[in-house]
């Protein structure tokens, strides 16, 4: 049972992968393994900046993020479709001429 238990990534990832042809099986293995590592550091990326501007928050005597969701859960989801589209997208001079 423990054996099983401390694999049950390595078997999930051998069950979904296997479903594919043998020739894109190692291929498939390795972009569901990094898009896997890049899901969950992205995830406690936003973690440590909610809890972050909430300690802040708290430490000015004020609520910190508050207005995206239930107790500013969706505040990172919030940031991340304001944080493309304030970009200023300039074309190159050499464009222009």
């Amino acid at each position: 049972m423990v054996a099983t238990l401390d694999q049950i990534f390595v078997l999930f990832k051998q069950w979904l992968v296997g479903f594919l042809p043998a020739p894109w099986q190692h291929a498939a293995g390795v972009l569901l393994c990094v898009a896997a590592i890049i899901v969950v550091f992205c995830t406690l990326f936003a973690l440590a900046v909610l809890m972050e501007r909430k300690g802040l928050g708290r430490m000015q005597n004020r609520y910190g993020p508050n207005r995206v969701g239930p107790f500013g859960i969706l505040q990172p989801v919030a940031d991340g479709i304001k944080a493309p589209t304030r970009w200023c997208i300039s074309w190159p001079r050499w464009f222009w001429w």
